[in-house]
């Protein structure tokens, strides 16, 4: 009889009862943020993946309506000073926003995640000359500094991300360079070291692993803010050159003509700026809480 209690009362295994079990543990505030901003982030890739099949006109195409013409049943989000359709324009320029935030802040990753690791974990001699490397760099205010590298390099979409990976290199430097100096005296990587472990062993088996939720978080904040970088370099004429569909130069155009009354040119490629840029901040918070036990509410 109690044997078949036992049975009556054991939870159904399989995917439906790893899901119920999850179900019955307490969510926390991150997860809910890191679904939400996933979920955000999920509109904006479709668009940029397959703008074609959402936009309903050519963003480029001059004279598809009245210049300037308000929201309407053509034209839902109305039209620019060209007559091109701001609808079309802002589907199409979710492509170049994620293009360029992501391939920055990958770029910034590939080159600062590897530096800091070496510099914290050998220390010595390089670890000073590439903090001093870096710090310079980190001294410079980011936008400043993007503005300088983009006005050398020249308008186009690699220039752009070459422009503002170089000003989040230093942060990822720091970031990896400060876990690695606490991860290299744990007793693990002294066992490691006591049974003959070569450096790069020990940085690739032990201390890289514990440093990547760091470098996680840091990715998708990155990402936001290259989001707003982007946009500013191409509101001040240096980022991707027109005819392309993108957010900061549709804001440029905007602003010239808001002043009339024309208040949809720069309101709808503005929303889709935040939103982008809050989807980033949704993931990157919520992962940093789900990642580390110690930030997660009681």
């Amino acid at each position: 009889m109690e044997v078949e209690r036992a049975r009556v009362e054991e939870p159904p295994v399989g995917m439906v009862g790893l899901l119920l079990k999850r179900l019955r543990k307490p969510a926390y505030v991150g997860e809910y943020m890191v679904v939400a901003g996933l979920a955000l982030l999920s509109v904006f890739l479709f668009l940029a993946l397959f703008p074609d099949l959402v936009a309903p006109y050519d963003p480029i195409a001059i004279g598809l309506g009245p210049r300037l013409a308000p929201p309407n049943s053509q034209f839902i989000m109305g039209t620019d000073h060209l007559g091109r359709d701001v609808l079309s324009r802002v589907i199409w320029g979710a492509r170049i926003a994620l293009l360029v935030s992501t391939s920055a802040a990958v770029l910034s990753l590939v080159i600062g995640a590897p530096l800091g690791l070496v510099s914290g974990f050998l220390g010595g001699k390089l670890d000073r000359v590439l903090s001093l490397v870096m710090d310079s760099i980190y001294a410079f205010p980011s936008l400043v500094l993007a503005i300088a590298i983009a006005a050398v390099l020249g308008p186009g979409i690699a220039n752009v991300a070459i422009a503002i990976s170089v000003i989040y290199i230093p942060t990822y430097f720091r970031v990896v360079r400060g876990e690695v100096l606490v991860i290299r005296e744990q007793l693990y990587v002294e066992a490691a070291r006591a049974i003959g472990a070569k450096s790069p062993t020990i940085m690739r088996k032990y201390v890289l692993p514990n440093a990547l939720p760091s470098m996680i978080v840091v990715f998708t904040l990155n990402v936001a803010d290259a989001v707003l970088t982007e946009a500013g370099l191409s509101f001040l004429g240096l980022g991707i050159p027109p005819p392309t569909p993108d957010w900061g130069q549709d804001l440029q155009r905007g602003l010239e003509v808001v002043l009339s009354g024309s208040w949809h040119p720069i309101f709808f490629p503005g929303i889709m700026i935040v939103l982008l840029v809050l989807a980033f901040c949704l993931i990157g918070d919520g992962l940093g809480e789900v990642l580390n036990p110690r930030l997660r509410e009681p």
